[in-house]
């Protein structure tokens, strides 16, 4: 008799602690030991009893009953006859009998238990997932924590870009020559001959432009006497394959090569060192 309790009592030990695995995991709560006055707050209990958490598991818990209640009673049915002779049996072939109906509806309680703790685990952790969701405000804040006020940063980009603009018209009047399209495009480019740099460099860029921009770049030309060179061709590759700052590429050399031995002829400063 023993050993059919152990029977069903091992196995429902075990169902109901891989029930509560599968839902929280391998965790340790002791301040669910601790004594709290809110969890005899009957409004708190009502709250927790009516939300949808409450009545899922409100409804598992009567699922439960009524399962196990049901797989009982078919077992007995099952085995009315075996029950039936009861009365009528020794001792030995009395507990067998009992034995194996006992052993049977554990058998069927604990599969109900199962399938109903693993419905009862996907539900939980579809509603964890669900509460651990941010919503879209919690998103924007925390996008704006991590990553910084958008607003801050678009100041702060309009800010380096005004600076890098007035550092750029600032280096307009030490140009050599302005290549222009002549009214979308205009690149300042400086040149320091070897006599005064003491090493042979290539010619800058040093200021870029279109349109709005490149007029500007081409009155600031004008008014520090900078000598302005309608190229088109030159005026376009210059724009698109060169930055601001950067030396210009060898397959260009021969073009600015020439515009600024016009520019020096023009000026009377002498022929252009190659």
């Amino acid at each position: 008799m023993l050993g059919a309790l152990g029977l069903v009592v091992v196995p429902t030990v075990l169902v109901c602690a891989l029930t509560g695995f599968l839902q929280v995991g391998f965790r340790l709560a002791p301040k669910a030991l601790e004594a709290d006055p809110n969890k005899l707050n009957p409004f708190k209990g009502m709250q927790r009893l009516f939300s949808l958490r409450g009545l899922v598991r409100t409804a598992l818990s009567m699922a439960k009953i009524a399962s196990i209640t049901a797989a009982a009673a078919t077992v007995a049915w099952l085995h009315v006859d075996d029950i039936a002779r009861v009365g009528t049996s020794e001792l030995g072939p009395l507990l067998a009998a009992v034995g194996v109906v006992v052993l049977r509806t554990a058998v069927a309680a604990l599969t109900v238990i199962l399938v109903l703790g693993a419905l009862d685990a996907l539900f939980q952790r579809l509603q964890n997932e669900r509460d651990l969701r941010m919503t879209p405000a919690e998103v924007k804040e925390e996008h704006r924590l991590t990553e910084g006020d958008p607003q801050v940063r678009a100041r702060i980009r309009a800010v380096q870009r005004e600076f890098a603009m007035r550092r750029m018209m600032s280096d307009v009047p030490k140009a050599t020559v302005v290549v222009t399209n002549p009214t979308h495009y205009a690149v300042a480019v400086r040149y320091e001959r070897a006599e005064v740099a003491g090493t042979r460099t290539a010619p800058v860029v040093v200021a870029k432009g279109v349109d709005h921009l490149a007029q500007k770049i081409k009155d600031v030309a004008r008014a520090h006497g900078v000598t302005c060179h309608e190229d088109v061709p030159l005026a376009r590759a210059l724009y698109a394959r060169v930055r601001v700052g950067q030396e210009i590429p060898e397959e260009l050399y021969a073009a600015v090569a020439a515009v600024l031995a016009t520019v020096y002829r023009l000026e009377g400063a002498g022929a252009f060192s190659a």
